[in-house]
């Protein structure tokens, strides 16, 4: 049986159990609910009654790696890639936002400002093996727990310089590698990134770093700001739906349920309603068929207060011809096929998600004219195939949407 103390932000929220079979109880400490400190999640309020495996196991099993990165992680510590209070036990003890998972009875050592500089050779080992040391750093010490299923590192990273901060020195950059089997990756997301900048859409700092051991993206965490973390958690955490239940046709959440959390838990829900409107309709025109519930999340501010996170993974899976012509992750009023997004369902998808027909056409109609430019000018300015590539396809789909609402 394991036990682990849950802190949040470096003071103690709760703990976590296990029973013999590795199922897993957690509860609120008695001291942090009178203190009333922030919820870990809008699906875990603060309560004095334990919360069951079933409850608690969306938001803690979400904060640990997925797929391909869950599985070189259980392999490297002979875990079982299902066992999730064992990988927490493991490498919880930094995770995205400002949860620490922690052996129960060890205090979280005092935030740090400790950096180890890395050299240009130490740095090119860092790289050359990221892909099969995913969140591993040198010496096969774990460092920190990420959601998704790429592999990634988290390093600090001064503008010139990278460094492995020590376990109690939050990390300002992540660094995510391509994939052999998909062309162009690193840029085709970075050019997403900075086009949904260009459109105003809120979205995480991202660019291109080109090394002797290969092409990487460079993310800035937007989870952490001057050295301090804040809290975060996805779509699927809030609404309280295990990582395998991402996808709505695999029994996940839409948008119908993504728009009442809005509602129910930001604190300025009509800017972040509009927010989302406008990422919803900037994935499909770039063709991002991958826009699921654990690619976007919520910030809960220290302040009390909580707000849409900026977007990331944002890519064009159309352009690859292996995804072409795929479902989209969630239905757009009723139907998951671009193809048939029109009139009717655009209808459908503003009763769904609380706005006006005529609202959301006017967002829609908006971005099927402003995109398409600006998405040629970033393809010149990147000056690689896959941002002609996705550029192109972004005219296209803009020019049949607005023959489609017209």
């Amino acid at each position: 049986m394991i036990a682990l103390d849950v802190f949040l932000n470096g003071t103690l929220a709760g703990h976590l159990h296990s029973d013999t079979n590795d199922r897993f109880t957690f509860r609120y400490s008695p001291g942090y609910i009178q203190q009333k400190g922030l919820a870990l999640s809008c699906s875990l309020p603060l309560r004095a009654e334990e919360f069951s495996y079933q409850e608690a196991r969306p938001f803690f099993a979400g904060v640990l790696p997925e797929e391909s990165s869950r599985d070189m992680v259980a392999d490297r510590l002979n875990i079982a890639r299902n066992n999730d209070i064992k990988l927490a036990n493991a490498i919880g003890g930094d995770c995205a936002g400002a949860v620490s998972l922690l052996p129960a009875g060890q205090e979280p050592l005092p935030e740090g400002r400790s950096v180890v500089w890395l050299n240009a050779d130490a740095f090119a080992l860092v790289l050359r093996h990221l892909a099969e040391r995913s969140l591993l750093a040198p010496g096969d010490h774990v460092r920190i727990s990420l959601a998704g299923a790429m592999c990634k590192l988290t390093l600090c990273h001064d503008g010139e310089r990278f460094g492995i901060p020590d376990e109690n020195t939050p990390s300002t950059h992540i660094i995510k590698p391509g994939r052999n089997d998909l062309d162009d990756l690193v840029y085709n997301e970075c050019f997403c990134a900075r086009l949904a900048a260009k459109a105003g859409l809120a979205v995480a700092r991202t660019s291109v770093l080109e090394h002797a051991e290969g092409t990487f993206l460079l993310i800035e965490r937007y989870d952490r700001h001057e050295g301090s973390r804040i809290h975060q958690e996805d779509f699927c955490q809030a609404l309280g739906y295990v990582p395998n239940d991402k996808y709505q046709s695999g029994g996940g959440p839409g948008f119908r349920e993504c728009y009442a959390l809005l509602h129910k838990h930001v604190t300025r829900p009509a800017e972040a309603v509009n927010m989302l409107t406008r990422a919803v309709i900037f994935n499909i025109l770039i063709g991002n068929n991958d826009a699921h519930a654990k690619n976007f999340s919520l910030l809960h501010h220290a302040d009390g207060k909580t707000t849409l996170a900026p977007l990331y993974d944002l890519v064009s899976t159309e352009i690859y011809q292996q995804f072409r012509n795929g479902d989209m992750a969630m239905k757009f009023g009723g139907t998951y096929d671009f193809k048939w997004v029109n009139k009717a369902p655009t209808e459908k998808m503003a009763r769904d998600i609380g706005v006006s027909p005529a609202g959301l056409r006017r967002v829609m109609l908006l971005l099927c004219t402003d995109l398409p430019p600006l998405a040629q000018r970033c393809a010149a300015d990147m000056g690689r195939p896959v941002g002609h590539a996705i550029a192109e396809l972004v005219g296209k789909r803009a020019q049949l949407l607005l023959e489609r609402l017209r």
